[in-house]
């Protein structure tokens, strides 16, 4: 028996309700953990408040890896957050009730939810409205993926999840706002206090995310370090956060979100007064614009080598989002926390809502229509852990060359792009040397590559377009540079790799008198034949069944495979199949 405490709403889809929830007690001895719960969704079930505890008598399931090559890990990315279990629930699998006691999280994300319910209620438009509630208070749950996309594209996806962007703006307002109190006696300390309670209001109004806690302590620090009058010391003051933050919770360091925000802050703080020296506007309005365009490519190059890490994909139209957004989303977020302040006292007029609505729907427009420009986004690119590794080399050599430029610096700034290069260089070969023949796992599909060095080959039974399919290949291609993928093909039955011979048989009419024995026979699209009959036919070393097969017959044939001794490869359980030939 399970009795889970329901903490958090995640993004919910067509199948399913989500939630992050915390295990209280299993056969009730008093245990920790989180889990993902899945409710399934129907017209029998609906949204579940977060003060609810469950009591169920299912069992948890371990997160499936990458099924495919080059696929996502979803298991490790939850993995990287504590989560190493899900659990799936019909509406009938469990009984729930209101939990006696909250944790300080949960009152924290109700206190949020009651805020914007109220705000719904006022008449917003839904799409502006999703916008809002992401910019505002951190929820992200009703972003259409055209929206998320065309932010995606623009550059500017960080502009929707609330981070050290969101609050360094909120402190820019804050410390404008408070200006007066310094006039007061001890006023510079009392208005450091009244700033970082308001800041730690903001991450409690926000539902106390890890990654809103995380730029919230980071810039706490920060404004302990500017307001001891010690500017030039920030960077000292922000590894101080870090550090702390690690010392709290040394997973921080394996969270993209984590690493993206100190990459930025990290380099916003080294260049900016680097870039900055180069050149000085005189007017006023030329220096604000130079001051947000230097602060973007700032950030930009700090995270540039994680974006291609792990998105495979750069946006060079950051510094037009960063000059067109970044003032919209200054007045967004002074106008939007003023409107939440007129909320709490009911009064929030009809006028003032049509403003800001406009206000939002401009800033998507902008964003959409940058989006379009589809030349300025590069998609695809092959990026490792070395070429990682390497790019923030050259770009700490880079630092202390505009710091001081000699004779030394710029050797270490070639040596260090030929590092890259030779990199590049040897990744290349590594990854078009040999030949490899891929089954991937697909359902009700099948999908197969023959790779010959640097040529692929696919082969499909169903010629439809799949956006599945192609995600796979685009997938494997990232890891394999220069790869080259003929058109699909419709698919074969008879393959060889390297000594291995392989059989297909995707339908009951395939002759398999072939003078030959194959090593592996693969089973495709559910053909109906007595395995036991071919099998006294052929005797390979292992079957292979994919994702196009119905279950029942998987099931028989494993046992059909077991009883004559011969490995059998489920690709739904096991993940795709790979026969390797180096050679």
């Amino acid at each position: 028996m399970l009795k889970i405490r329901l903490e958090e709403e995640l993004k919910h889809n067509d199948y399913y309700f989500k939630y992050k929830g915390v295990i209280k007690g299993v056969e009730q001895v008093k245990t920790r953990g989180s889990v993902l719960i899945r409710i399934i969704r129907n017209e029998n079930s609906k949204e579940m408040p977060l003060d609810e505890e469950l009591v169920t008598f299912q069992s948890l399931s371990e997160f499936n890896g990458a099924m495919n090559p080059g696929a996502f890990d979803f298991r490790g990315y939850m993995k990287r957050k504590n989560i190493y279990h899900q659990l799936t629930l019909d509406k009938d699998q469990f009984i729930s009730y209101k939990a006696k006691d909250n944790s300080i999280k949960t009152e924290a994300l109700t206190y949020r939810n009651n805020i914007l319910e109220s705000l719904r209620n006022k008449g917003f438009p839904k799409e502006e409205f999703s916008v809002l509630e992401a910019l505002l208070l951190g929820r992200r749950q009703e972003l259409s993926n055209e929206m998320v996309l065309n932010y995606q594209n623009a550059g500017a996806m960080h502009l929707l999840a609330i981070s050290g962007l969101h609050i360094g703006i909120l402190l820019m307002i804050l410390n404008t706002v408070l200006k007066p109190i310094e006039r007061l006696r001890h006023g510079k300390k009392i208005k450091l206090i009244v700033l970082i309670i308001f800041l730690w209001f903001f991450a409690f109004l926000s539902g106390l995310s890890a990654s809103v806690i995380r730029a919230v302590f980071m810039f706490t620090i920060l404004s302990i370090g500017m307001h001891s009058g010690r500017r030039n010391n920030l960077g000292h003051y922000l590894f101080t956060a870090l550090f702390f933050s690690l010392i709290i919770h040394p997973g921080y360091l394996f969270d993209l979100g984590f690493q993206l925000s100190y990459a930025a802050v990290i380099s916003i703080i080294i260049l900016s007064p680097l870039m900055q020296s180069l050149w000085k506007p005189k007017h006023r309005v030329l220096s604000y614009f130079w001051s947000l365009l230097v602060i973007s490519v700032s950030a930009q190059i700090g995270v540039l080598p994680l974006s291609l890490y792990y998105f495979h994909q750069f946006s060079a139209l950051f510094f037009l989002s960063s000059l067109c957004v970044i003032p919209f989303l200054g007045i967004i977020l002074g106008m939007g926390y003023f409107m939440l302040v007129l909320n709490q006292f009911d009064y929030l007029p009809e006028f003032y809502i049509k403003i800001y609505v406009g206000v939002i729907r401009m800033m998507n427009q902008v964003i959409e229509m940058l989006a379009g420009l589809d030349l300025l986004i590069f998609r695809g690119v092959f990026f490792t852990v070395l070429l990682l590794l390497f790019s923030y080399m050259l770009i700490a050599f880079l630092i202390y060359w505009m710091r001081n430029p000699s004779a030394k610096w710029t050797i270490a700034i070639l040596f260090s792009m030929l590092i890259i290069m030779t990199t590049l260089f040897v990744e290349k070969g590594l990854t078009q040397t040999g030949n490899s023949f891929i089954v991937f796992h697909l359902y009700k599909h099948s999908l197969v590559l023959n790779r010959f060095s640097g040529k692929g080959y696919v082969f499909e039974s169903l010629s439809e377009e799949n956006p599945i399919k192609q995600r796979l290949l685009n997938g494997y291609q990232l890891e394999h540079l220069a790869l080259k993928l003929e058109e699909a093909n419709k698919m074969k039955h008879l393959f060889r790799i390297g000594d291995q011979r392989i059989m297909v048989i995707d339908h009951p009419n395939i002759k398999t008198d072939f003078g030959f024995k194959p090593d592996i026979l693969i089973l495709m699209n559910s053909p109906k034949i007595n395995l036991d009959r071919l099998l006294k036919e052929v005797h390979p070393k292992i079957i292979v069944a994919d994702g196009s097969n119905f279950y029942t017959y998987k099931s028989l044939w494993q046992r059909t495979a077991e009883k004559s001794k011969i490995i059998f490869y489920d690709t739904a359980k096991k993940g795709a199949f790979t026969l390797l030939n180096p050679s």
